[in-house]
């Protein structure tokens, strides 16, 4: 099982930039994956609930200000960044306000179906 781990955490990042790039040259492919993104969700949170161990969690109560400068870190420079990327490409309208919306929702599950 570890190694399973080990290679979809190697090749994550690969296997997103396929599928990606997979919708962008043939649209139609997304109609095919769109009634399997929820598996593909919750087998992402399940691997993702894997890579925890208790050593990990230790850490986070020995010195919780890591995890609040960290939470700080992720939300803050990205919904100004989606803000901004909103309203440059997208001037005032209802794209630019989902882009900041996009921008504010949690990173462990969107990031890699959406960049």
């Amino acid at each position: 099982m570890s190694r399973f781990l080990y290679f979809v955490e190697a090749h994550l990042v690969w296997f997103v930039i396929f599928v990606a790039g997979l919708g962008l040259l043939f649209p139609s492919s997304e109609m095919f994956l769109e009634s399997s993104i929820g598996p593909l969700l919750a087998l992402l949170m399940f691997i993702i609930s894997l890579t925890f161990d208790a050593h990990a969690v230790r850490i986070v109560f020995r010195k919780p200000s890591r995890q609040l400068l960290a939470l700080g870190l992720v939300y803050d420079p990205m919904s100004i960044a989606g803000f901004l990327t909103g309203r440059l490409f997208f001037g005032s309208g209802p794209l630019a306000a989902g882009q900041t919306y996009l921008a504010h929702c949690p990173r462990m599950y969107l990031h890699p179906f959406l960049y």
